[in-house]
């Protein structure tokens, strides 16, 4: 494939090259002499005064945007009867994003309204790998399936998605929603659960099992957003607490802004750093129980004359 990416840059008259390098499953680089050093063949594209990787396994990747296997790695590029070594771009969490706007307003029994999503990097590649590995025929039906993450209670009507040809844009959905799982009503009084996705819910590391540190897939924001219309004559009885937690390799915040008519709910889950080391596991254990105390608190509406 890099072969092949060389080969048809260089018939559209760009100076491309080959490179090798190893992944991150790799624990060396150039530095030692050894066939044992690369696992892997990319396409460089000196232009303009910068070199451009291009990896063509990762198929749904756009210009400018690195798989985390590769982020930092030392890459070897051929020069003729010389070589230059150089090293791919770390990229920041915010290559990866998948983001989530909610309207909602109560409906009888249920949370309706419209949701918009983005997902960037390699957010929107795993998305974009699942949506051309079916049949374009069942796309729908599958799309509503991930967006409802499997709930039966969760349901999506006039589902719009973007353009899935081109990897150098974002993906997009918006849809209308109709969320009976997140509302209970006791007398006039009504609790709201608006998370229904609650990501990192399940993250406890069983530290006695987990012999080695742990790796993440990717550097990844997780962007939330959920304003809620309060119905006529009603306000918050009862506002749950935030997270702010702050840490080298993550971060989690969600927050609750009330303004006249509406409540807000905000939540930020942004991972740094792809390595979490074996000494950090019981904080990190400690700050998923926090997030779930915070998952697992409701939103109290209730009558303004109460």
């Amino acid at each position: 494939m890099a072969n092949l990416t060389k080969a048809l840059l260089v018939s559209a008259g760009f100076d491309a090259r080959l490179c090798w390098l190893g992944t991150k499953h790799i624990a060396y680089d150039y530095q030692t002499p050894s066939m044992a050093v690369d696992n892997h063949m990319i396409c460089g594209l000196p232009y303009k005064g910068k070199i451009y990787y291009l990896d063509a396994t990762e198929t749904y990747i756009g210009i400018n945007e690195y798989a985390e296997r590769i982020q930092g790695r030392q890459v070897l590029m051929e020069d003729g009867d010389k070589y230059i070594l150089g090293k791919i771009p770390y990229a920041q969490p915010q290559q990866n994003v998948s983001s989530e706007i909610s309207k909602l307003h109560i409906n009888g029994a249920s949370l309706a309204g419209k949701v918009s999503n983005v997902w960037k990097g390699e957010d929107k590649e795993a998305v974009l790998a699942g949506i051309n590995s079916i049949k374009h025929e069942n796309v729908e039906d599958v799309m509503k399936h991930y967006l409802a993450a499997g709930n039966t209670d969760y349901a999506i009507n006039n589902l719009v998605l973007s353009s899935t040809s081109n990897a150098d844009k974002d993906l997009n959905a918006g849809y209308d929603v109709d969320r009976k799982s997140g509302i209970s009503a006791f007398g006039k009084e009504y609790y709201i659960d608006l998370d229904n996705r609650k990501e990192l819910s399940g993250a406890v590391i069983a530290i006695d099992e987990q012999k080695n540190d742990y790796w993440f897939s990717r550097k990844d924001q997780i962007a939330t957003e959920t304003e809620l219309t309060l119905p006529p004559g009603y306000k918050a009885a009862s506002i749950p607490p935030g997270v702010n937690i702050s840490r080298p390799g993550y971060e989690f915040y969600i927050t609750y802004i009330s303004s006249p008519g509406k409540i807000t709910y905000k939540k930020t889950l942004l991972i740094k750093n792809t390595l979490l080391t074996k000494a950090n596991f019981a904080q990190w254990n400690q700050d998923i129980e926090l997030l779930n105390k915070a998952y697992n608190e409701n939103l109290v509406i209730k009558p303004v004359s109460q």
